[in-house]
């Protein structure tokens, strides 16, 4: 056999490291790079812009297409992404090509052009494409050639893993997650970086406040808008509450002009993108995600770790719910029935503690679950 076996990681990306570009970095972290090697495809932007200085990605070949947008994409972009796809795979080789995406069209795309020549694994990440159309003839294309895409890669593709069943029934079919192709990748973290440290939260700590806290990108998927609406019903009641938003993204605009609106300045901070998110996960008293879907977010993992009461919306998986930490709460009942939710809660907010055991019983061990990942690549070629 040929060593080291060469994986390409293929996905969208809007040049943001966050979520897949996330889990694809760890993941490799963790890898024996003698074993298994990495390049990476962006059809869209270089997620891994930020880590290009790494040893973890020194043998890598990056490439990025620039063909696909975050949204509204139509027929001239996924003709472009054919055309350079083709062109990508005249000059390059690989024993197995990961389609790390949750667009059905990119996957059948990607799929069409490989599945011949290579071992073609598909990966969902989502439980929803985050791609939206914004005209009612593409809307419409869309529903109609989805359940043909649907059939084509579950057909096409060796493997179809997924981060939860819930991601995998909305890529493949509720059908194809029962079948044998199909396979569950935890999204795994360092859990030892996370896990809750007294010492650490009381050094981070600089005031008695009661501290809300979120960690994602500004996007219309993890609803932040609504998350202030949620903490400006909270303050009205307990004036001793900020809220810290952790991310960046298309909505900062509208986040910075809401907080503004509401007089809430002072009670809420922005602090964008950072690479302290362990630390800060300690200095936070309850962490909030009130999404319009996901798939199985990394940082719902990590809440979890840092020993923090979780509140998430009803629209993120099940299988999230790791510990006893995690509550759902739905939608449907509007901003004030959070905040009374969650406030009729805070007396009896068990104290923080050590979950890392039942997170690596779990599964969520990011040097077990990418020990195993690698051995499944090499499981392939056997």
């Amino acid at each position: 056999m040929e060593w080291p076996v060469r994986v390409l990681q293929i996905t969208i990306g809007d040049g943001t490291f966050s979520g897949i570009a996330n889990f694809l970095y760890s993941f490799y972290s963790h890898m024996n790079h003698e074993k298994v090697r990495f390049d990476f495809l962006y059809c869209g932007e270089n997620s891994l812009a930020s880590k290009m200085g790494s040893s973890v990605l020194r043998d890598s070949k990056i490439t990025t297409l620039h063909v696909m947008k975050r949204n509204n994409n139509g027929f001239k972009e996924y003709y472009s992404l054919i055309k350079e796809l083709r062109r990508y795979f005249e000059d390059n080789r690989y024993h197995i090509i990961h389609i790390n995406s949750s667009n059905l069209f990119v996957n059948t795309c990607i799929t069409c052009m490989c599945h011949k020549k290579n071992i073609c694994i598909g990966h969902s990440h989502n439980t929803k494409s985050p791609i939206e159309y914004s005209s009612f003839i593409k809307k419409q294309i869309k529903k109609t050639v989805r359940i043909p895409c649907q059939k084509y890669i579950v057909e096409k593709d060796n493997w179809l893993l997924a981060c939860s069943t819930q991601a995998g029934e909305y890529l493949y079919s509720e059908k194809a997650v029962q079948g044998p192709k199909f396979k569950v990748i935890n999204n795994a973290i360092d859990i030892n970086k996370y896990i809750y440290n007294p010492m650490k939260r009381k050094l981070l700590r600089t005031n008695d406040k009661i501290i809300f806290g979120t960690v994602g990108r500004l996007t219309n998927q993890k609803n932040p808008l609504f998350l202030i609406d949620i903490f400006n019903e909270i303050h009205k009641k307990n004036g001793n509450t900020m809220l810290w938003l952790v991310g960046d993204g298309e909505l900062r605009h509208e986040v910075e002009e809401k907080v503004k609106h509401l007089g809430l300045n002072n009670d809420i901070v922005i602090m964008g993108v950072r690479n302290d998110i362990a630390d800060l996960m300690q200095a936070m008293d309850i962490f909030l995600l009130p999404s319009l879907y996901e798939g199985l977010a990394f940082v719902l993992i990590e809440a979890q770790a840092a020993g923090l009461p979780i509140f998430v919306s009803d629209s993120v998986t099940k299988e999230a719910k790791v510990t006893n930490l995690l509550e759902y709460i739905p939608l449907s009942i509007g901003a004030k029935g959070w905040a009374d939710t969650i406030l009729s809660k805070l007396e009896n907010i068990p104290e923080r503690r050590n979950t890392g055991e039942q997170l690596i019983k779990a599964g969520f061990d990011i040097c077990t679950e990418a020990k195993k990942l690698e051995e499944f690549y090499i499981s392939l070629m056997v």
